[in-house]
């Protein structure tokens, strides 16, 4: 079974890739490799939330602009979602023109964290395509 999730849903599929077995394929379109906002519990592990500041979201163009009011994961490890340990084979698609949160730099693997299985690709207006269909 493969998942595939957007912004939010994209590290919620990065979860599912972690954690649940019988997922085999992951894809995680402008997502974080961090849990944001809220706690997630799944079987007996659980991660906590990635906050970010509601005072910093602007709305331009008529979307929501978050780049600036998530916290930086580096500074709250426990927030990362262990895919070092997935099994699933994932992959990462990245808009660089993404303003929603700091994309490129959260969405690569840890130091250390084994190369195989792993593929990113960027992209510049094709996603922002695929995200208003």
């Amino acid at each position: 079974m493969g998942v595939i999730g957007v912004s939010k849903g994209g590290d919620l599929a990065l979860s599912m890739s972690t954690f649940i077995p019988e997922v085999t394929a992951g894809v995680c379109i402008n997502g974080s490799i961090s849990n944001i906002q809220s706690r997630l519990n799944l079987y007996d592990r659980s991660i906590p939330g990635l906050d970010f500041d509601l005072g910093k979201i602007e709305i331009v163009d008529g979307a929501m602009d978050c780049y600036e009011s998530v916290d930086d994961p580096k500074e709250y490890p426990e927030t990362i979602i262990p895919i070092e340990r997935a099994v699933a084979n994932l992959l990462f698609l990245v808009s660089c023109d993404d303003t929603k949160l700091e994309i490129q730099n959260v969405c690569r693997p840890r130091r250390g964290a084994p190369q195989t299985g792993w593929q990113n690709k960027l992209y510049s207006e094709w996603i922002k395509v695929l995200e208003m269909h």
